[in-house]
């Protein structure tokens, strides 16, 4: 009997768990998260003016209109402009406005009145869709860039002076820009370092292409032998020069000073059996690939695999560049777990690597639109799973991504984004194409050039404002002689 109780007891708990848990009612509360309310941007904001940064679809007289219109920021949703984002979700970074403005609208940020140091981006969606993005200057100060247009905002009820918004006048929509900024912001060119395999198959050659632009307009592609290679000392010239000695080939790496239209050889490096192959020339460094030469029974000439050298341009006849002594311990582990990340890949795991020798076989190569590190151990090649630090390569942005202009331009290979963003240089497998960008989209095609035969990048270094005028002037008198 009291084993039957016992069972009517449970079978009675059960039953009550199962009908509470089901019913709808305020003795069964739902738990739902709650929600953010210290929103990053709240409230009404008041569009005060605005200013044309560029060519814009929006008319004159239809951003005239807007004045007046009103921002709405709450968690239940974000209004402007009879656009709606409902249950709105929020995504702050907090930026270098200096890096922010010049990247984005090519201006520096106190020619309007900017003067914070930091900035808050607020990125606003909803169900991870993107709805816009605004840019808080501080509690009573907001923007926000569409079009060719940056929209300024002021906190409703705020009081603001017009010292506020230097340069920015309600009656003049074009932005006041230092006549310095200006020319920066419309001149720019590329020296595009180039290397192609050479007539008898055994070696490289190198040249370098210079490519400007000059407010708006892409000028005469101008093409050099060798590597002609900006310093923070002055010009170089690099290349290889391809000697025999005992019938066997050996390469000779040298570098000269460019000035007062004459050269003087400085540095050279020559090792005996080896053929090198520049892959990638920047400011300091230069990366090769050492080929190990030697002569077959038949007398014909091979090549072995050798060892990736990164060296310093001052001495590159000297010792090759220590990965973690160059960019950290950290750095180092990096190299050492992408070297095992391979290994795991073609199931080699339990191989050993001498970690030593690791440490400065790597180098820098080009794929895809950027400038990569690769090491190299005895089972193959890998990419290194840390970024190219600017010590290296110095300006690499690429702009839009590389699968935006494989979809534009589908025999892409590689491509080079003017820092001004007003044009880019797209490579393929046989020609060079320059297109012009507009409002972050690829534009016309201005220009195309013939590729050598398997030609591919070792360099790429940008010049803005004055700079390009006096890198055309070296480049001119190096044409004349």
């Amino acid at each position: 009997m009291k084993k039957l109780t016992a069972l009517i007891g449970i079978l009675v708990v059960c039953i009550v768990f199962v009908v509470y848990k089901n019913i709808n009612s305020s003795l069964n509360p739902n738990i739902v998260p709650v929600k953010n309310i210290n929103l990053p941007i709240a409230g009404t904001w008041i569009l005060d003016r605005y200013v044309f940064t560029g060519d814009s679809s929006i008319s004159e007289d239809k951003a005239k209109s807007m004045l007046g219109e009103k921002a709405e920021f709450s968690d239940k949703g974000v209004y402007f402009d009879n656009l709606i984002c409902k249950n709105p979700s929020f995504k702050v970074k907090i930026l270098d406005s200096k890096d922010y403005f010049q990247n984005n609208f090519k201006i520096d940020p106190s020619s309007i009145g900017i003067n914070e140091k930091y900035i808050k981006v607020v990125t606003v969606s909803s169900e991870d869709n993107f709805f816009d993005e605004f840019i808080e200057i501080n509690k009573n100060v907001m923007l926000k860039f569409t079009d060719g247009i940056i929209f300024f905002f002021v906190k409703d009820g705020t009081q603001i002076n017009n010292s506020e918004f230097k340069n920015i006048d309600k009656n003049n929509s074009k932005l006041i820009i230092p006549k310095s900024q200006k020319e920066t912001n419309s001149k720019s060119g590329l020296l595009l370092g180039l290397k192609c395999i050479d007539e008898t198959g055994l070696g490289y050659n190198y040249r370098t292409l210079w490519i400007s632009s000059s407010y708006g307009k892409i000028m005469p592609i101008v093409n050099i032998k060798d590597l002609v290679v900006p310093r923070k000392s002055g010009f170089w010239k690099v290349g290889v020069k391809k000697v025999w000695e005992k019938g066997v080939k050996k390469d000779i790496v040298w570098g000269e000073t460019l000035g007062n239209n004459k050269t003087s050889r400085i540095k050279y490096r020559s090792i005996s059996g080896i053929s090198s192959e520049i892959l990638f020339v920047g400011e300091e460094y230069i990366s090769m690939d050492d080929k190990k030469v030697y002569n077959d029974d038949d007398g014909d000439q091979r090549f072995e695999r050798g060892d990736f050298s990164v060296l310093p341009l001052d001495n590159f006849d000297g010792n090759k560049m220590d990965f973690s002594k160059a960019f950290g311990d950290d750095a180092g582990s990096r190299l050492k777990y992408s070297a095992d990340l391979y290994l795991k890949k073609v199931n080699l795991s339990k191989n050993k690597i001498d970690e030593n020798k690791l440490q400065t076989n790597w180098s820098v190569d080009r794929r895809s639109g950027r400038w990569m590190l690769r090491g190299r151990i005895p089972y193959g090649d890998f990419d290194v799973m840390y970024a190219a630090p600017t010590i290296l390569t110095d300006y690499d942005d690429l702009y839009p991504s590389f699968d935006v202009i494989k979809k534009d331009i589908p025999d892409a290979v590689d491509a080079y984004t003017s820092p001004n963003r007003d044009f880019i240089v797209v490579l393929t497998e046989t020609e060079l194409k320059i297109y012009s960008l507009n409002n972050k989209k690829i534009g016309k095609l201005d220009k195309e050039f013939d590729l050598k035969n398997g030609e591919t990048a070792v360099m790429s270094q940008w010049s803005l404002g004055s700079y390009v005028d006096e890198w055309n002037k070296l480049i001119k008198n190096m044409k004349k002689n």
